[in-house]
């Protein structure tokens, strides 16, 4: 029987976790408690019979969460588990299995805080005036909830999550739509309702709690919320989802499962980019852009050109983005004047929507301080088996007035006597270090490459048409309507 897999005690020890530190867990949840009256229709909606929903509010099968100061009581979304119950499964013998599914419902409770931004990839702000010492406490109290997890009974609580998979399963079968849907954005899937959503929203319980007890233990590794019987031959979803374990990294999982299903797998954003420096270091700090659905684009310096026919490349290149709803991302030097009215001519004709990062003056000086670039070109030169000191010793006051002076004076003092600092090899240097130091010291803010990065990768999970239609900049190429 259900009540029977983890033991009573078990149960009462997370509940009283719960009740003593509820306070803090009302403060940090990422699901809001909801009304009596908005919980029910939430379970209409997945298709649970209202009046099964109805009585196992009234006869306590489903759990109150929380007292509200205008309703009586207060539900947690998870709790649509127990109300199944009433609404679609049988009970098993003379008693009702709702103490199971309550129990089990706690601890996904307990976890939410910490793991449903990663299902979702949406998380709530929590304000608070002293920020370092609410941190600490919340990662305090993540250490409190792995220690509890670490002392239950581990095997126990992966027969929990075995049922919740079968049970998913037995509600909608179609472990491979919910692949996908997992992979999906979750504005898409908060929509579903009927059987869909139920088992939906019950893997998402099952998952929450997987997540919980592999962060606690990091050897464990429990089947994903899409196998239900565990029945996968080993190389079997790799071939499926590109991975073992496709819920891990979702981003690695959509091109498999977009094409598995003969969806488009293309590009959501294009990042054009003016030289191999950057090109480095983007592929660098991004490992394969293309797993965040980003392309990145070398110019070759088109924006510079006088060549009238590389002039007709980017047009063209933004109009293709602009029929594909694939965002832009442009990245220059601001020091070529010959850049900022290219730029300014394509903005006017209506091509670009997307981003743009203006390279003030230029990529290496905009990213790093002067000092940063003398220490990594010396680096860079005893990576490569040459003494780095004739370039820390040097007389850097040129390149302090003017910073396009850098590389050329660098060429001069460098013991590898090299006929360039550009390159592929360079930007992934410069990349290496900003992933180690992504904050400016002279500013102490984050560097443009680690933003624009950032910006990139939120382009899979950002509406194109809603940006398009209030994406704006002024005469000086700075941003006006919203960020990807």
């Amino acid at each position: 029987m259900l009540k029977e897999l983890v033991p009573q005690c078990e149960f009462e020890r997370v509940r009283a976790f719960v009740e003593l530190h509820r306070a803090f867990i009302d403060r940090i949840r990422q699901l809001p408690l909801e009304s009596e009256f908005k919980f029910i229709n939430f379970c209409c909606d997945l298709g649970i019979r209202r009046e099964g929903v109805t009585a196992a509010i009234a006869e306590g099968a489903v759990r109150v969460d929380g007292v509200g100061t205008a309703v009586p009581a207060l539900f947690h979304r998870f709790r649509m588990y127990p109300a199944l119950e009433y609404g679609r499964w049988p009970t098993e013998g003379n008693e009702s299995p709702h103490r199971f599914r309550n129990g089990v419902v706690d601890l996904a409770i307990l976890l939410e805080p910490f793991h449903w931004q990663f299902i979702t990839w949406q998380r709530r702000l929590i304000e608070d005036a002293n920020r370092d010492d609410f941190d600490q406490t919340f990662e305090s109290f993540r250490c409190k909830i792995q220690a509890l997890l670490r002392s239950l009974d581990v095997s126990a609580w992966a027969s929990a999550h075995a049922v919740m998979r079968r049970e998913s399963a037995q509600v909608d079968a179609n472990s491979r739509v919910y692949a996908l849907l997992r992979a999906s954005l979750w504005e898409r899937r908060r929509e579903l309702t009927g059987t869909l959503g139920q088992a939906l929203w019950v893997r998402h319980v099952a998952e929450v709690i997987r997540l919980g007890f592999e962060a606690a233990i990091p050897a464990l590794q429990w089947p994903e919320e899409d196998d239900a019987l565990g029945s996968w031959q080993k190389g079997g979803r790799t071939y499926v989802f590109g991975t073992e374990r496709p819920f891990d990294d979702v981003l690695v999982t959509k091109p498999y499962i977009a094409s598995h299903f003969g969806l488009f797998t293309g590009s959501k954003v294009r990042w054009y980019v003016e030289g191999k420096t950057e090109l480095g270091a983007i592929r660098e700090l991004m490992g394969s852009p293309m797993e965040y659905g980003v392309e990145v684009v070398d110019l070759k310096g088109v924006l510079a050109s006088r060549d009238p026919t590389a002039a007709l490349r980017l047009p063209q290149l933004l109009q293709q983005d602009r029929h594909a709803k694939r965002f832009s991302l442009l990245s220059f030097d601001k020091d070529v004047v010959s850049n900022v009215d290219a730029i300014r001519r394509l903005i006017r004709a209506g091509l670009f929507i997307g981003k743009i990062n203006a390279n003030n003056p230029d990529f290496e000086f905009a990213n790093f301080t002067l000092s940063e670039l003398v220490e990594l070109a010396a680096t860079y030169d005893e990576a490569r088996g040459h003494s780095g000191d004739s370039v820390r010793g040097a007389d850097w006051t040129s390149a302090s007035a003017k910073p396009s002076l850098f590389a050329a004076h660098y060429e001069k003092v460098s013991a590898r006597q090299p006929q360039s600092l550009k390159g592929e090899e360079w930007g992934i240097h410069l990349a290496r270090y900003a992933k180690a130091n992504p904050d400016r010291p002279d500013t102490f803010t984050s560097r443009p490459i680690i933003k624009a990065v950032a910006q990139a990768m939120r382009g899979w999970n950002s509406d194109y048409d809603a940006f398009a239609g209030t994406c704006t900049f002024d005469d000086d190429l700075n941003e006006v309507g919203p960020t990807i």
